[in-house]
């Protein structure tokens, strides 16, 4: 897995005041350190803090006071007890295979730790951020469309967040992705005389899908085939179903099919009630909670890592991050994607 973080001097300072007002450091009513004297301390310049108090003040966490300084409010940051923590499934279903794994995984980690888990909203419209400083949430977990105004949101709302999955983002942002897809099962497959692959796959948007493309493409030229664009069903609403319906039904339908966790259940039921010779699939292995058919699956999709330990892992991050105002570092940690 890797972790790609970077947050800037304001926000740190905004993480650090927050969790001191969360842990009682800094107590409800409790007058703070001069903007100087806290500069001088956290070893960043006077506009740093200044920055920060402005954003507190706006969030109402804390109150200024001509000639007397600033305050900590009473806010739902002083109540000791459970962190509360979001997970977003922006501009996509829990419902979707990935997604509610992923859910799975963080609900299941959430109870063992002690912290409560809500489900933010994940409506185009709504600023994840935003949302969850009204709502007193300590830290979110998102996924699905994630997209770099997105991430400019989050930003500016200085709430700590980790995004889940695998993505090509150019500004700086907090990222936990499973190890890069390396594409060994399709060269597997390839082993079997295949003359016409094709896939089923959700929206081209998602990172993920449009590295199986690449990569499907990349093994499809070495073996001196230019796959048709008719072979390639990609669909945001995709359920399996309608593209085995489609793509067998061509004139010469597909031998090979990568198919998406989502849309291998609807394409099982489509081979079960049609009987059609099916062609090789590649398609991820079910988590535990959804054994469906695995015996139809000729070569596992390498994911690298679960979609509920992913989830898992998150929600460990998160809490960490909250707690300390920074992510554990590791071996994978990046400023960003391209480096």
């Amino acid at each position: 897995m890797k972790l790609i973080t970077e947050q800037t001097k304001t926000q740190q300072v905004v993480e650090y005041l927050k969790n001191a007002i969360r842990h009682g450091k800094i107590k409800p009513g409790e007058r703070l350190e001069s903007i100087r004297t806290l500069a001088q301390r956290l070893d960043v310049g006077r506009q740093v803090v200044l920055s920060a108090f402005n954003y507190l003040e706006a969030e109402k966490i804390l109150r200024k006071q001509a000639g007397s300084g600033t305050f900590a409010r009473h806010s739902s940051l002083s109540n000791v007890g459970k962190l509360n923590i979001a997970f977003c499934a922006r501009i996509s279903s829990l419902a979707w295979f990935y997604n509610r794994n992923l859910f799975f995984g963080c609900a299941a980690k959430a109870e063992e730790l002690g912290v409560n888990l809500t489900i933010a909203p994940g409506d185009a419209n709504i600023n994840p951020g935003v949302w969850c400083v009204e709502h007193g949430i300590d830290g979110l977990l998102i996924t699905g469309q994630v997209t770099d105004t997105v991430v400019k949101r989050l930003n500016s709302c200085a709430i700590p967040y980790l995004i889940l999955g695998s993505y090509k983002l150019k500004k700086t942002t907090n990222i936990l992705a499973p190890p890069p897809f390396k594409g060994a099962c399709i060269t597997k497959a390839f082993e079997k005389s295949v003359k016409r692959p094709g896939v089923i796959l959700g929206d081209k948007r998602f990172y993920a899908n449009q590295k199986i493309l690449d990569e499907l493409k990349k093994i499809a030229k070495t073996h001196g085939i230019a796959i048709e664009e008719k072979y390639l069903y990609c669909s945001p609403s995709e359920d399996g179903y309608e593209g085995m319906k489609k793509l067998m039904k061509l004139d010469n339908p597909p031998d090979l099919l990568i198919i998406s966790g989502r849309a291998f259940p609807g394409a099982a039921r489509y081979i079960f009630e049609t009987g059609i010779k099916r062609p090789i699939i590649v398609s991820p292995l079910n988590d535990d909670q959804d054994p469906i058919y695995p015996e139809l699956i000729d070569f596992p999709l390498e994911t690298g890592v679960s979609a509920t330990t992913l989830g898992a892992s998150g929600i460990e991050l998160i809490i960490d991050f909250i707690k300390t105002g920074k992510l554990t570092t590791t071996n994978h940690l990046r400023r960003n994607q391209n480096d």
